[in-house]
């Protein structure tokens, strides 16, 4: 019987478990740092074992389905043109057929995907994140107000919300603080941004619910007690790959590769299973000895690992839809 240890028993880790044991049979270790998650994700099953450890992995499906479109581009002869931008300041709007318009802002230097997906130099190579829009402006506010500060540890007994509020932005008082703020942040008083404020409770009159840290770790407190999922609610994903190509005869296209999936309950939300599906597949490629290669690898230099995942991802309702418009 084949065995698999599973390192981290967060969200991600549950369809793991359920993939190795249900799907394929194999013997599970789950280590993590408390032992009783693991259990709950073993759920009595024979094949599960919870061991004590720590540690976690990420695997990216976005990289999949870009490899998928540029093979599919390749094969008819066309080259890339992909257009986009490398400052995290700037965002702009996306209008995904069929799913709506979202905010797309950059995310990290992406320069060093160009060789191994093959892409020249002179190509504009964007990755970015979707967001709904208002985000990026709501971050950089949250930012200039200095919650993304993580290094500091400040200490709040005794300490308002509005205290400290007043005290980021120098305010002598707490009276005409929303007013105050938006003057701060150059916004009006009924801007966006100190209505959200005030949803997060962060104008609130009373006690700071932590007695010390950081002022990102206040922020991530409000945040966890504010956004976190209700029982019954469902988590959305959205992949969308853009290639603008070229054609030997001149003809030039948007190509398009758009993946939307919902969660079906908390426990089994779609980000949990995107994340750790292709882990499973691909610790299963290995086990099976489809997958010889050895290292780090990027889709172009092991298709015997991305296409096969690609196609099982889909019995799990992980597809790409594909698109095309004509550009002349």
């Amino acid at each position: 019987m084949k065995k698999i240890s599973i390192f981290g028993a967060g969200r991600m880790s549950k369809p793991l478990v359920d993939y190795f044991i249900d799907t394929c049979g194999y013997e599970v270790f789950i280590l993590n740092r408390t032992v009783s998650k693991g259990e709950a994700f073993i759920d009595g099953r024979s094949l599960g074992h919870a061991v004590r450890w720590e540690v976690g992995e990420v695997p990216g499906i976005d990289h999949f389905g870009t490899q998928l479109l540029l093979d599919e581009i390749r094969r008819e002869g066309a080259r890339i043109e992909v257009d986009g931008s490398k400052l995290f300041e700037n965002f702009w709007l996306e209008d995904i057929p069929g799913l709506g318009v979202f905010e797309t802002y950059p995310n990290k230097d992406c320069k060093k995907y160009l060789e191994p997906f093959g892409l020249d130099e002179n190509v504009t190579f964007y990755r970015g994140l979707l967001r709904y829009s208002g985000y990026c402006n709501t971050m950089k506010n949250i930012k200039e107000l200095g919650f993304f500060n993580s290094t500091e540890t400040r200490q709040y007994a005794g300490k308002t919300y509005r205290q400290l509020m007043a005290s980021l932005i120098g305010a002598a008082s707490t009276g005409n603080l929303e007013k105050n703020v938006a003057e701060y942040l150059n916004v009006f008083e009924n801007a966006d941004i100190i209505h959200r404020l005030k949803w997060l409770g962060l104008l609130d009159d009373r006690l700071v619910d932590i007695q010390e840290g950081s002022l990102l770790d206040v922020l991530l407190d409000r945040m966890l007690k504010k956004m976190k999922y209700k029982t019954g609610e469902m988590d959305m994903i959205i992949v969308h790959i853009e290639a603008t190509v070229e054609f030997p005869d001149g003809r030039k296209e948007k190509r398009t590769a758009t993946m939307k999936v919902e969660g079906d309950a908390l426990e089994n939300s779609a980000m949990s299973r995107a994340v750790a599906l292709p882990a499973a597949i691909a610790a299963k490629l290995i086990l099976n000895g489809n997958i010889t290669g050895t290292g780090c690898k990027m889709p172009p230099t092991l298709p015997q690992l991305y296409k096969p995942l690609l196609d099982e991802l889909v019995t799990f309702g992980y597809a790409f839809k594909r698109g095309t418009v004509k550009l002349n």
